[in-house]
C-alpha cells in the first residue's frame, strides 16, 4: 500500500498573506499621506510637511498624521 505523507504548509500561507496585507497597508497608508499632503493648504509649509505614516505589521494597523501643533487647527478650525 502506498505511503501518504502529509506536509503542512500553514505557516509559510499565514506569512505570506501577513506580508501582502502589510505590503497593501504600506501603499495606502503611503497614498493617504500624498492626498493630505497635496490638500493641506500652504503658506510656510510647515504643516504640509509634518505629515507621516507609520504602519505597525505585527498588529495591521496604519497611522497618518503630524506632531505639528498647527495641523489641529487647520483640521478643526479654532472655534
Amino acid at each position: 500500500m502506498a505511503e501518504i505523507k502529509f506536509i503542512d504548509f500553514r505557516e509559510k500561507v499565514k506569512d505570506a498573506i501577513n506580508d501582502r496585507i502589510n505590503a497593501v497597508l504600506e501603499e495606502c497608508a503611503g497614498e493617504l499621506e500624498s492626498q493630505v499632503k497635496r490638500n493641506t493648504r500652504v503658506k510656510t509649509g510647515r504643516t504640509k510637511n509634518s505629515f507621516r505614516h507609520k504602519v505597525i505589521d505585527s498588529e495591521h494597523i496604519a497611522y497618518i498624521g503630524s506632531d505639528y501643533e498647527n495641523a489641529i487647527w487647520e483640521e478643526f478650525g479654532t472655534g
